[in-house]
């Protein structure tokens, strides 16, 4: 059961950002800046939780609101701009990977809230 459980839990994060991908898919698109993104609104959430001594819930709708404004940057400078989206995707790639090794400094974040173990 443990297993099945520890399956379930890496599937389900992956099958939310796949979701995302298909809408991008049936619309033409595709982003590129999506492994960088999550990884950018995870660290920016423990950062919240950790340095910040904040609340798991603040942590987590911060993470959720740096990936949502990133998103939304993204979707205007390609709309706007007329920016094909695989470039800038791919520029934005490279801008959350740096903005990673900004914010942790290249060092792991811990220790995390015992609550998040709660969550999953």
């Amino acid at each position: 059961e443990r297993n099945i459980r520890a399956i379930l839990n890496v599937v389900s994060f992956v099958g939310i950002i796949a979701i995302g991908q298909t809408i991008l898919l049936v619309a033409g698109e595709f982003d590129l800046s999506v492994g960088s993104v999550a990884g950018l609104s995870a660290v920016v959430a423990a950062k919240l939780m950790t340095a910040a001594a904040l609340p798991v819930t603040v942590g987590i709708l911060g993470g959720i609101g740096v990936g949502a404004l990133i998103g939304l940057l993204n979707g205007l400078i390609v709309v706007r701009l007329g920016i094909p989206a695989f470039i800038q995707t791919l520029g934005m790639l490279f801008i959350g990977q740096g903005l990673i090794q900004v914010v942790t400094g290249g060092y792991p974040v811990y220790p995390l809230p015992e609550a998040i173990n709660t969550i999953g």
